[in-house]
């Protein structure tokens, strides 16, 4: 699939919630229901988990990943390193994990752990994948900055009104409040908020925890429809 960057929103612009409620890690869980109510095709889920500490469990950075790949039961594939960071790949029943840990300021005092989870599988699972991963970052953040991506597929081209109208759907399904939206050509970019999910951002004033998106892809003949929580970061 050739991969366009969604350039609607960057991340990094957006401000944590800072509020903690660390049993709740059930977020994804409603995107998935409203997306399962579309009647498009799953293709794969995109989970990534990060934290910023002045120290890990494991100083050594090599312990401390295969420790991420024993909670998900994840095999490594290869460990790579540098001189202040480690990057490892491995592979699960359904899936990849990427492991990338690093001292992140000029006295090194900080560490950087980020782990992104590709699923190939049962869309159902990835609320069970996500939340070990959750559980493990917890132990070193009361609130893991978590990211859900969920992509779906529809064979041919449809129409800016036809794609409206199934994002339109996704949010009504969710119970989300439009707060902003991008039409330009053939990306539409949609993103919201509802009460039904906890975790969100904040873009200008507002809240925002949904984040809708569609693209024709004329090398697969066919409409991606991209939905995360609480924004897409990821290519597509």
């Amino acid at each position: 699939m050739k991969k366009i960057i969604l350039l609607s929103f960057l991340i990094f612009s957006f401000v944590f919630n800072t509020s903690s409620k660390p049993e709740i890690n059930n977020d994804v869980s409603f995107l998935i229901n409203a997306m399962n109510k579309t009647g498009l095709q799953f293709k794969e889920g995109y989970i990534s988990g990060s934290i910023e500490r002045d120290k890990l469990i494991n100083e050594d950075f090599e312990a401390e990943i295969q420790e991420v790949f024993k909670i998900l039961k994840a095999e490594a594939v290869n460990i790579k390193y540098s001189a202040n960071e480690v990057t490892a790949h491995g592979k699960y029943g359904e899936g990849n994990v990427r492991v990338f840990i690093e001292r992140s300021d000029e006295t090194r005092s900080n560490v950087i752990m980020v782990v992104d989870i590709t699923h190939n599988g049962n869309v159902l699972s990835i609320n069970e994948v996500g939340e070990k991963l959750y559980q493990y970052l917890h132990r070193y953040s009361l609130k893991p900055d978590m990211i859900y991506n969920l992509s779906y597929f529809t064979n041919g081209k449809l129409n800016e009104k036809k794609s409206l109208k199934i994002i339109d759907s996704i949010m009504k399904n969710m119970k989300a409040r439009k707060i902003d939206e991008i039409i330009n050509n053939n990306l539409i970019s949609i993103c919201g908020y509802t009460k039904n999910i906890y975790n969100y951002k904040i873009l200008g004033s507002e809240k925002v925890n949904i984040n809708v998106a569609s693209r024709y892809s004329s090398y697969d003949n066919g409409m991606y429809f991209i939905a995360a929580t609480p924004v897409i970061n990821i290519e597509y």
